[in-house]
């Protein structure tokens, strides 16, 4: 079985609707898939599914001693692919005891199937990156804006810091390190991790090796969700220099997805966009995405990637960016000379993209207050 946990630093990337088109995209490719909801207390992946009647799901297995996992999985309308709903009207479920995420965690690894695709909760939380860290071969969904780019690498950081504390035990010399660390006042999220590991390198010799074996099986990927222009592919590559940098690890990248006008439809429609639009822009985009997914069937036995290997993924998204650009506009053309499109319709997509715009300025402004702020109290390890 390949786990696949997708996850996004922020809401609203399209995290669970990609979650959705790439398991069913997997499905209709012959290999037994199983979604599992992990929104916990808050999930609604079933009706991006469009699966209605949801009366049980991992809120019932979490408050049923007893209870089998497997006997939970339901059946779904497309061929090969199951579904474990979130169950979120179950008391406390976003807040899980240790011992209710170690029973689940472990339930999660007897489901039997090809590939268990975990959606999780946005933001990073706790149990949110601890599920990710069931497998190393974790996707992070980001968009081409400030916001959402610089959630998934606070993401990644408090990744590394969930590492960090599983390979470090308890009153060793590396947890007694970070322990100062925090007691010191010092913001973990001004720390950067290349710094950080050097100082636990020579402050716990005997646990590091175990944590460094750890953090090279730590192999996440990246979806680039609701592009709007090529240009925007770019910021993808930034994004891992960044990554590489600061947090000392790789990032791979799965590809591109632009924005799909249809995908509303398809939610109204209660069906997913592969299934709604079979030759849209958004299915090819899936469609390839899942061929990279299946490349890597070994899952989380993976051999790792060479640099090259990982540089020229960018660069095929970048030119696979250009490529969709240019369908997409093609369609847009031919739906406004057949009046598919009216002149409201474009007027309101501007209006929407004006909105777009000063939320981004908005951003921005927040941004360099904040970037001001820190070159004046100054980034110290």
């Amino acid at each position: 079985m390949t786990i696949i946990p997708v996850a996004s630093g922020k809401g609203g990337v399209g995290k669970s609707t990609l979650s959705t088109n790439i398991a069913i995209t997997l499905a209709k490719k012959g290999k037994q898939v199983v979604l599992v909801d992990l929104d916990l207390g808050a999930g609604n992946l079933h009706i991006t599914l469009g699966v209605k009647g949801i009366s049980h799901g991992v809120g019932t297995f979490l408050v049923s001693p007893q209870m089998d996992i497997n006997d939970l999985v339901m059946r779904t309308e497309y061929d090969k692919l199951f579904f474990l709903a979130g169950d979120g009207g179950v008391v406390g479920l976003a807040n899980l005891t240790f011992q209710q995420k170690k029973r689940l965690i472990n339930a999660l690894m007897t489901i039997r199937c090809d590939y268990l695709i975990l959606d999780l909760g946005a933001g990073s939380g706790f149990n949110t990156v601890d599920f990710f860290l069931i497998s190393g071969r974790g996707v992070i969904v980001t968009a081409p804006n400030m916001a959402a780019t610089l959630t998934a690498y606070l993401f990644l950081k408090n990744a590394i810091f969930r590492i960090i504390a599983s390979a470090f035990p308890k009153d060793s010399k590396g947890a007694i390190f970070m322990d100062h660390l925090k007691r010191d006042g010092l913001s973990l999220q001004k720390i950067y991790i290349t710094k950080l590991l050097e100082q636990l390198k020579i402050a716990d010799p005997e646990h590091y090796p175990k944590f460094e074996r750890t953090l090279k099986a730590f192999r996440p990927r990246l979806i680039m969700n609701m592009l709007d222009e090529p240009s925007s592919a770019s910021k993808a590559e930034r994004l891992r220099r960044t990554i590489v940098q600061y947090l000392g690890i790789d990032i791979e990248h799965l590809g591109v997805v632009f924005r799909d006008e249809t995908q509303s439809r398809a939610l109204a429609s209660g069906l997913p966009v592969v299934i709604y639009k079979p030759r849209g822009v958004m299915t090819q985009a899936v469609n390839r995405v899942v061929d990279r997914i299946m490349l890597a069937r070994e899952g989380n036995a993976a051999p790792f990637l060479k640099a090259d290997d990982i540089e020229a993924g960018y660069k095929l998204a970048e030119a696979e960016a250009s490529e969709d650009y240019m369908e997409k506009m093609g369609s847009v053309e031919t739906f406004f000379k057949e009046g598919s499109i009216s002149d409201g319709d474009i007027i309101e997509t501007i209006r929407t993209q004006q909105y777009e715009l000063n939320q981004l300025r908005k951003e921005n402004r927040f941004l360099k207050s904040k970037i001001v702020k820190a070159s004046k109290d100054g980034f110290k390890l």
